[in-house]
């Protein structure tokens, strides 16, 4: 192999790392869309949850038997990890829940603040050192979710709150992530945070259930293919794209989720989310790049570790 040849697949590789993560990111919310169309025709969000589950458990399930069969158990740290996979399932039945009520795009950029969450329970749980410069990052970020609830003025919808436990919940997942960080594939682990989804949502479906129509069955299977497949190609680039260079792509988010809450909800942000979404971005990449350089494990603003 010539060194130009050897220059080259590195590039290529990353060049290839990105658009997988783009795509990734721009397509993950198809399936928040899908949960939306759900809930909004009358189904319950723990049965929605039920759907996404078990259906990202099915299109998942063969890849893992193949990659890792002989780690499917036991599972290391169990009690720390059935404690995180519970703060996923909350955050997963919480999001459809708010989704049903409020815009897709101020659900995504509310959703953001988890990582700001994490800056704020990691000095409060873990102890660790967190300088003034990113707790100025967490109020700037907070001062952007407070321009999107809008709370106390004429536009404060009360469901935004059912979002903000949804940060809630994923930032406390993202903390005990950090403390299990190295010890199982992502992969891995979102199959067993999938078979611990699909138990429990059954569980709490039985009061609420509701026989889905032909339509709803189609749609269940469909978000659980496109959030599998939104996963998946973030895995794929982050496993060959270092964490500063995948920043900045999970915000594509609330491209997609503008561009489709636009095209099939009849809804675009007004200039307060987009105020507050340009607040919570800039604290949130912040926090990344800050973390970066102080070698701690980044907590990248994105829910691709479900």
């Amino acid at each position: 192999m010539t060194i130009e040849s050897e220059q080259t697949a590195p590039r290529r590789f990353a060049t290839l790392g990105f658009l997988a993560a783009a795509a990734g990111f721009l397509f993950l919310p198809v399936g928040d869309a899908i949960g939306k169309y759900l809930g909004e025709s009358g189904m319950s969000a723990i049965q929605v949850g039920w759907g996404r589950w078990l259906f990202q458990l099915m299109f998942l399930m063969p890849a893992v038997l193949v990659l890792y069969r002989n780690r499917l158990w036991p599972i290391p740290r169990f009690w720390l990890q059935l404690l995180r996979a519970g703060t996923m399932i909350g955050a997963t039945i919480t999001f459809f829940w708010g989704i049903a009520k409020i815009p897709l795009a101020d659900a995504t950029a509310v959703l953001f603040i988890g990582p700001l969450i994490v800056v704020v329970l990691s000095a409060v749980i873990l102890k660790e050192s967190v300088g003034p410069r990113r707790w100025l990052a967490v109020g700037v970020g907070f001062a952007g979710m407070l321009f999107i609830v809008k709370p106390g003025v004429a536009g404060f919808d009360p469901n935004m709150l059912i979002i903000v436990g949804t940060a809630c919940c994923f930032g406390v997942f993202l903390v005990l992530s950090r403390m299990l960080a190295g010890l199982a594939p992502t992969l891995l682990v979102m199959v067993w945070m999938g078979i611990l989804g699909v138990a429990v949502t059954s569980i709490g479906s039985v009061p609420v259930w509701v026989e889905p129509s032909r339509e709803q069955w189609i749609a269940m299977v469909l978000l659980g293919g496109a959030m599998a497949c939104g996963h998946f190609l973030v895995l794929w680039a982050s496993a060959r794209l270092e964490a500063s260079a995948m920043a900045v792509m999970p915000y594509l988010e609330i491209v997609s989720s503008t561009a489709i809450g636009y095209t099939y909800f009849d809804h675009f942000p007004d200039l307060y989310t987009w105020v507050g979404c340009s607040l919570i971005v800039a604290a949130g990449i912040f926090v990344v790049f800050r973390e970066q350089r102080l070698n701690k494990v980044p907590t990248l603003p994105t829910r691709s570790i479900k």
